[in-house]
């Protein structure tokens, strides 16, 4: 687990992240993940309760198997009260056929007496016939009363099969009666069997049902513990994102103890650039005091020739670049008093930044530490942007004293015309030209200083363009401070904005612990119902025997 916020500046450039009392919190946060985990883990450990459920659901088929069983036994007991009330029918059909037997056998007690009387009168017939031929009407007759005594015999051996039949089917009847009186004696044993072994399984199927109605609520039970799951997961996921933002964030503010020493470095260097204006400084005093020594020298050197014209032409031409020089230091000295006005109140902007940092850093609890060490890398800053201030007011006063500058420019203009208007004086003065050409060549002296001094004039000017640019880094280096702690801001407020969630995770995860307990409170009555359960399956299995068998 990386440590939280680690760009707190310390001695030995170590972030530690503390809360608003000062104690380390990484480690309540590596506990709380570390519950997260346990908690995960236990939710992987209840994929057996899982399996155990799917268990339970078979257990469950099985008990709707059985009572399909127990349907068909209903309807095995419908078959067996109408195979009854069939036999009792047959009965009586058998008691009614034997009766119509006994009256068929009464009618043909007299009628195999007409038969005997019917065979003797024949004879009798063959006998009147073979004597006379004049009984031709009785031979018909004879005839045809032989022929409904065959038609007779005919209905006799038909009604004797048919009672052949009748008999059979009376017998095989009272055989399939018995059969049926012992299969119904059979099925009413396997049926008083079966409802005592219902009961039985009634008896001992009521904590499966009360395990089976329990079984939706565990169901429900699970399901909230996979969401919660979930829900963990997510939440470290989140963890893990808000972490990698932390690091970035501890990334940024290391880079900003970077930026913060270039800044040491470069206030340093100006340090020593102001230093040097000062031999500047030093410098131009000199190059005045010479110039109030040619001054002083120009006013006895009234009596020049057309020499001194030739040199006063090309001082003139100096002059005018080093106005033209000095109009453009000018106007650098105030394009820079500018851009140091503009730091001033960017300067003024970050202060009021980092008073609203500041103010928001001091609602945080979990990272009030980090967010301290941020606050007084920002007052280092802050102090530094006033060092920066005091130095922008030095460069004012430089600005005032360029003005001075400008004003001798102009007294040397002044100066110019006045020389200028002594020049004509000098026209009126040639005799004492002999005495200038001696002066000359101190006046070639002087310019040769001045020519340094013009020298001096643009090494000071190259220096305050490299300080142009050192000016426009610090602007890029206060625009990136204004950026990154923008995003210091923002990371903050996210920080804060995730309170509220890492305390619902921890509440989700004491009431899967709680939900955890329960399940291991339950585990005996699930493994009691698993053994009934078994026990029911071979009590079915033994039921399932017997009604195939």
């Amino acid at each position: 687990m990386v440590s939280f916020l680690k760009g707190r500046r310390r001695d030995d450039d170590a972030v530690v992240a503390v809360d608003s009392t000062g104690a380390n919190i990484t480690a309540a946060l590596e506990a709380l993940v570390a519950r997260a985990e346990a908690a995960a883990e236990q939710l992987r450990s209840l994929a057996p309760v899982m399996d155990r459920s799917a268990e339970l659901d078979t257990l469950r088929e099985r008990c709707v198997a059985v009572e399909e069983q127990m349907g068909g036994l209903e309807r095995l007991a419908v078959q067996l009260a109408a195979a009854e009330e069939l036999a009792g029918r047959i009965a009586e059909t058998q008691s009614r056929t034997s009766d119509g037997v006994e009256q068929l056998q009464g009618q043909l007690g007299p009628m195999g007496d007409k038969i005997d009387r019917a065979i003797q009168f024949r004879d009798q017939l063959d006998e009147l016939l073979g004597h006379e031929s004049p009984v031709a009407s009785l031979r018909t007759d004879a005839e045809a009363l032989r022929e409904q005594l065959i038609e007779l015999t005919e209905n006799v051996t038909r009604m004797r099969a048919q009672h052949d039949d009748a008999l059979g089917a009376h017998r095989h009847a009272t055989s399939r009666l018995e059969a049926f009186d012992l299969e119904n004696q059979a099925a009413t044993g396997r049926l008083d069997d079966v409802v005592r072994r219902v009961q039985a399984v009634e008896r001992a199927l009521e904590p499966v049902n009360q395990a089976v109605t329990a079984v939706p609520d565990l169901q429900h039970r699970l399901g909230v513990v996979k969401a919660l799951a979930d829900t963990v997961s997510q939440k470290t996921g989140m963890l893990e994102q808000q972490r990698e933002a932390v690091d970035r964030a501890s990334t940024q503010i290391s880079q900003l103890t970077r930026l913060d020493r270039e800044l040491d470095a470069w206030l340093r260097r100006q340090e020593e650039q102001i230093r040097r204006f000062g031999a500047i400084e030093a410098k131009i005093t000199e190059v005045q005091a010479v110039q109030g020594k040619v001054l002083a020298r120009s006013e006895d050197l009234q009596a020049m020739a057309t020499q001194t014209e030739e040199a006063q032409q090309s001082a003139r031409q100096a002059l005018n670049d080093l106005r033209e020089q000095m109009r453009k230091s000018s106007e650098g000295f105030e394009l820079e008093n500018r851009g140091l006005h503009v730091v001033s109140e960017r300067v003024a902007d970050l202060r009021n930044a980092v008073k609203e940092c500041e103010a928001r850093f001091a609602v945080l609890d979990g990272a009030s530490q980090g967010a301290a060490a941020v606050q007084t890398q920002v007052r280092n800053l802050g102090e530094q942007a006033m060092q920066l201030s005091d130095e922008l007011e030095q460069l004012k006063e430089e600005a005032v004293r360029a003005g001075t500058l400008r004003q001798d420019v102009e007294r040397l203009d002044t100066v110019a015309s006045e020389l200028a208007s002594r020049m004509q004086r000098i026209d009126q003065l040639r005799p004492d030209v002999a005495d200038a050409v001696q002066h000359l060549t101190t006046l070639k002296g002087t310019r040769e200083m001045l020519a340094d001094g013009l020298e001096q004039m643009q090494a000071a000017y190259d220096e305050m363009a490299r300080l142009r640019e050192s000016h426009g880094e610090t602007q890029a280096l206060l625009a990136n401070a204004d950026v990154w702690s923008r995003k210091v801001q923002a990371q903050v407020r996210e920080l804060s904005g995730l309170e509220p969630a890492v305390e619902r995770i921890r509440a989700e995860v004491d009431q899967v612990k709680e939900g955890m307990d329960q399940i291991g409170s339950r585990r005996e009555l699930v493994e009691d119902v698993h053994r009934r359960l078994a026990e029911l399956g071979a009590l079915s299995g033994e039921l399932k025997e017997r009604t195939d068998g």
